[in-house]
């Protein structure tokens, strides 16, 4: 067992004023408590550690808020003695007599007491230490409570009440055999006629002894007896209680130095004429607020102090009116202090209330057994800090699922927790965030965003680390409560043409915690109501759809937001450190993707966002495609995580006929998006809920593949997907070639011969026409047209996925010209000439 010592009690701490730091002795037991010190040395009853070992340089550990200050990832303090401090009554010199009765007391305790079990007793001046070794040390965080739990025993067996500060595990002791020079005793204390020093190698567990988390009966604050005037004290009384010789009167010398009423009590100075009651009401609130609680100071010492000054007053109502406002003073800080006890008490049970609420968040394995480390570890943990980013408990008992900043927690705790005063400075303010974490927040590994049914956060286990899983949006109850079927939005559906698929597509959308859906890419007319079924989507969670430009840059947290993403312009080419496409393939389905706020640290998210692409123009699906061309397999695998469906002129028609969407507003039975669902607003949020319900009642929604609802493969889409960003292209060249061909075909006119010599059109037996390229030379000839925005690379491979197996002797081989239509159509390319030759569908033979 280790001890810590200095050479007087005023070792300098780290953050002195003077940048300076006193360095401790580290010596092993009993050395410290049998050596003759020629100072006056102090011990401390804890142990710094490094890397689980004592550290090499020992100091005074400064403290705030009775945590060590400074302490890093790697540093402990460690308590290896329990130190109790009894006080004779008044806090005089102990008399032989009061030595006596206390060791009387503690030899009818029984044999086997722990409170036998002491390593160390010496009597002091003013009374006696009493001194357990730990056989394991245990954090400071518990020494508070095993204290407490010594002094209860020593109360509950012997009435021996034991100095509650002794609670203190940062405080220093003085060592038995030390030399004062202090005006209390002078000279080596081993000489002194009341020196006694018990030893012995007699060592206890922390177990041994109960743990105490409730503040003890007398250390609360401090009340009295409520005064009435007949309690007015006999005056020669109140003078010797408080005498020159008096502990009380050398106390208050003390504790009033520098103060008004000094000037008048200790000097001798008489009030003004004029300003003598004055002076008699301020002088008797500075006493009774410097000395109201001191251990054995009453009303009639106060009245004692006071009397020198009564008499200078030389009047005969003087005496009546000191007491009075004694009495009044003394009433008033004895309400103040009963106030005070009150709200200490309701402040430790709502400390305690917040320290569960947060260990019902960690995995019961990681949570400490013992009660009295629980409390202290559960407000240690009542922020959680990833990074630069903070997750503040809230007063449901959740963390916080949007990160906040360090300078915003102290509004948070505020808003959340205002009746807790470990959060306020004494002058009310609220303490600075970095303080708040300082002693409330502890590190993290990760945080994860999840998806689930409620909103909410949990901790899990992640090898000796735990994680921080948030789902950060749940559906709306007043949504759910007021979810019905609604036809004027099922007939809009049912005019789109895609009633099943919309249908079957939105109820699973909902279904966030059940897993990804293949993203929905709409393509109709102005007005059909594209965008409308992203904001009904959106409102199911009560927010509006993140825009796709966000939801794949990098600063994404608006994913936090909502889980719908609506797609209505370009994406951007590229994400930091991800692709575009290899983002979308990865968020679709749930992998882990990143998420990152401006200032803040990246975290990881698995909910699979909702994807509505609603833009006309094929750019976002060409920018899915990554702007290169895919295999075929690539294709099917993007073509899985996509539905695409080109909406019919009817629904734009349906509410054209109800006077436009304007109908979604201004609706006489509520509005589509926004309102109050309970009086019919939400109509479509509230629709969409009802599918969703209905599907798990009836039991769909059953997962067959890796998505709730995969994507089939689209010609159309296949060919923008597998021609890349340079498919238009190729086809405009194509497009315009085969219009060349047909013109000079029909009006007997000659080609240009770097285009004969290439392309020609052969005509069947059925009078229809095919077309026939010359492909490596014709690759040459499209690339040259591009003008090097394509390579002749990706052009090849276009024209690979175009071509027909068919094959002519000369070197021409066919082209499969329906996929080169669709593209045109998609791109507004010419393709008139295209049209007017019949292509095919089977390949001719050679």
């Amino acid at each position: 067992m280790l001890s810590i010592y200095h050479h007087d009690r005023y070792a300098k701490k780290l953050g002195s004023a003077d940048n300076t730091v006193s360095i401790l002795r580290i010596a092993k037991w009993p050395l410290p408590f049998t050596e003759q010190h020629d100072t006056d040395a102090h011990f401390w009853p804890y142990v710094s550690y490094v890397n689980g070992h004592p550290a090499e340089t020992q100091i005074s550990v400064a403290v705030q808020n009775k945590r060590p200050r400074g302490l890093g990832a790697h540093e402990a303090v460690l308590v290896h003695y329990l130190v109790l401090e009894y006080d004779a009554p008044g806090h005089g010199t102990m008399t032989q007599e009061q030595r006596e009765e206390f060791l009387h007391k503690l030899s009818g305790l029984e044999p086997d007491s722990v409170l036998l079990r002491f390593a160390c007793f010496y009597w002091t001046r003013a009374g006696a230490r009493v001194i357990y070794r730990l056989r394991t040390p245990i954090s400071f965080e518990r020494y508070e409570s095993k204290v407490r739990g010594l002094l209860y025993l020593f109360d509950k067996h012997l009435g021996l009440r034991l100095d509650p500060s002794s609670s203190q595990w940062w405080r220093c002791y003085r060592l038995p055999k030390v030399v004062r020079s202090d005006g209390k005793d002078n000279g080596p204390s081993w000489e002194q006629p009341y020196f006694d020093l018990l030893l012995s190698e007699e060592e206890i567990e922390a177990e041994d002894v109960q743990s105490v988390m409730q503040p003890l009966p007398w250390e609360q604050a401090t009340t009295a007896p409520h005064l009435r005037t007949e309690d007015m004290p006999d005056r020669d009384e109140a003078f010797m209680a408080a005498a020159e010789n008096t502990e009380v009167y050398k106390r208050a010398k003390k504790r009033l130095k520098n103060s008004l009423a000094y000037t008048f009590i200790f000097e001798g100075t008489t009030p003004q004429v004029g300003q003598r009651d004055a002076t008699l009401v301020k002088v008797t609130g500075s006493i009774v607020g410097k000395l109201f609680g001191e251990s054995g100071c009453t009303a009639t010492h106060v009245y004692g102090l006071m009397l020198p000054l009564i008499d200078r007053l030389e009047a005969d109502d003087a005496p009546a009116k000191a007491w009075r406002l004694v009495q009044h003073a003394w009433n008033a800080e004895n309400e103040k202090r009963s106030h005070a006890q009150e709200q200490q008490i309701e402040a430790s049970h709502r400390l305690r209330e917040i320290a569960e609420m947060v260990i019902a968040q960690f995995p019961t394995d990681t949570v400490p057994d013992q009660d009295d480390e629980r409390e202290v570890w559960g407000l240690q943990r009542m922020i959680l800090v990833h990074g630069a980013n903070c997750y503040p408990l809230t007063r449901d008992g959740i963390y916080l699922s949007s990160p906040i900043r360090t300078p915003q927690v102290s509004a948070h705790l505020r808003e959340h927790f205002p009746e807790v005063a470990a959060f306020y400075r004494t002058n009310g303010s609220t303490r600075a965030g970095q303080d708040l974490i300082n002693d409330f927040g502890v590190n993290i590994r990760e945080t994860r965003f999840v998806a689930a049914r409620r909103k909410g956060s949990a901790l899990r286990r992640a090898g000796n680390d735990v994680v921080l899983e948030i789902c950060p949006f749940e559906i709306r109850q007043d949504i759910v409560e007021t979810a019905c079927y609604d036809e004027d939005v099922a007939s809009w559906w049912r005019a789109t043409g895609h009633y099943a698929v919309i249908r079957e597509w939105i109820e699973n959308a909902v279904a966030i915690d059940e897993g990804g859906i293949a993203g929905l890419s709409l393509r109709g007319p102005k007005g059909c109501g594209k965008t409308l079924l992203a904001l009904g989507l959106a409102e199911v969670w009560g927010t509006s759809p993140v825009s796709g430009a966000e939801a794949f840059s990098r600063f994404n947290s608006g994913l936090l937001r909502t889980p719908v993403v609506l797609c209505d312009e370009g994406l951007p080419k590229k994400q930091d450190g991800m692709s575009v496409p290899d983002m979308y393939r990865t968020m679709v389905v749930g992998s882990d993707y990143p998420i990152e706020a401006k200032f803040g640290s990246t975290m990881m998210s698995s909910i699979p966002p909702r994807f509505i692409f609603t833009a006309n123009n094929p750019d976002i699906i060409k920018t899915l495609a990554g702007g290169r061309v895919l295999t075929r397999e690539d294709t099917e695998a993007l073509a899985q995580r996509l539905i695409h469906l080109d909406l019919s002129v009817e629904a734009t028609a349906h509410f054209a006929a109800r006077g436009g969407l304007q109908h979604t507003r201004g609706s006489a039975r509520g509005a589509w998006i926004g309102g109050d669902p309970y009086k019919g607003g939400c109509r479509l949020a509230r629709m969409i809920a009802w599918c969703y319900m209905e599907s798990r009642k009836q039991g769909r929604g059953y997962r067959a593949g890796r998505l709730l609802v995969e994507g089939q493969v689209d010609t159309r889409i296949a060919a923008l997907l597998e021609g890349g960003g340079a498919a238009p292209e190729v086809a405009w060249v194509m497009c315009g070639d085969i219009e060349r061909m047909v013109l000079a075909d029909e009006a007997h006119m000659g080609v240009e011969p770097s285009l004969l010599k290439n392309m020609v059109l052969h005509s069947e037996a059925d009078g229809t026409k095919t077309v026939w390229i010359r492909k490596m030379d014709y690759i040459r000839r499209v690339a040259d047209k591009i003008g090097g925005r394509s390579s002749t690379a990706d052009v090849r491979r276009i024209l690979d996925r175009w071509m027909s197996t068919a094959r002519k002797s000369d070197g021409f081989s066919m082209i499969r010209t329906e996929e080169i239509l669709t593209i045109a159509k998609q791109e507004d390319i010419d393709c008139t000439a295209l049209e007017s030759i019949s292509v095919p569908m089977q390949e001719i033979p050679k």
